[in-house]
């Protein structure tokens, strides 16, 4: 096990995720990152959640199939989400496709002019999703009671949708209406430019900040693809 607390604690500070390798087993995976934060059950009511293909959802959008998954954050839809996830690498794809792709948006966000970079704290958005029931109604950017930021994203919720409960005020299938379609080709552009394609290595953790961070999941062919997926709040 290559693990060195205070230097994966201090990456992840400073670039938002590190890597973590050596991790042989389920039992060495929860005991490393309970450095980290505190594990907390996910959609499924188990702390691990694993990411494998099946043939049940090969023509969705979904963690379990082989499908590209565009970018977001893990569980927008809670309150708070995940502040920190991971996905630890049980087996890689061999057909060197099924990259994790970062991008830390806090940049972003700062390159934006005054009246857009105002609407992100303003703006309210319904954050719902298929294993949500009710969700929340937040801005992209909320700030919390200890000045803390969390940045929600869904990059199919600002140009389109087909859930009729994420309707915007006038009926229209985008929430922030043409708003949002701007905000999503500016960021298309600039991740082109700024996101880390990762790899991961068999039997290495890739753990990131969950509310900072954003991710997507390319397209692969390997279906015996393993990962496993952790989610942290903090301790």
């Amino acid at each position: 096990m290559t693990f060195e607390p205070d230097k994966h604690e201090r990456q992840l500070i400073e670039q938002g995720y590190t890597l973590i390798e050596g991790i042989t087993s389920a039992d060495e995976a929860e005991v490393v990152l309970k450095e980290f934060g505190t594990l907390i059950p996910q959609y499924n009511g188990e702390i691990r959640y694993d990411v494998k293909a099946s043939d049940e959802y090969r023509k969705r959008t979904f963690s379990k199939s082989v499908n590209g998954i565009p970018w977001h954050i893990d569980a927008p839809s809670w309150e708070p989400p995940p502040l920190r996830m991971a996905l630890h690498c049980r087996r890689q794809a061999r057909c060197g496709a099924g990259h994790t792709e970062l991008v830390d948006m806090r940049p972003f966000i700062a390159s934006l002019d005054e009246e857009d970079h105002a609407a992100l704290y303003e703006r309210a958005v319904p954050w719902i999703d298929r294993n949500t029931k009710d969700g929340v109604t937040r801005p992209i950017i909320e700030v919390t009671a200890d000045g803390q930021e969390i940045i929600r994203w869904r990059q199919s919720l600002l140009v389109g949708n087909s859930d009729p409960r994420l309707l915007g005020e006038r009926g229209e299938r985008r929430p922030l209406g043409e708003f949002g379609v701007r905000l999503a080709e500016l960021s298309d552009r600039w991740i082109a430019q700024h996101m880390v394609p990762v790899l991961i290595p068999d039997d290495a953790i890739l753990l990131w900040d969950n509310v900072r961070l954003i991710h997507r999941r390319g397209t692969f062919e390997d279906p015996a693809r393993h990962l496993a997926r952790y989610w942290m709040a903090a301790r």
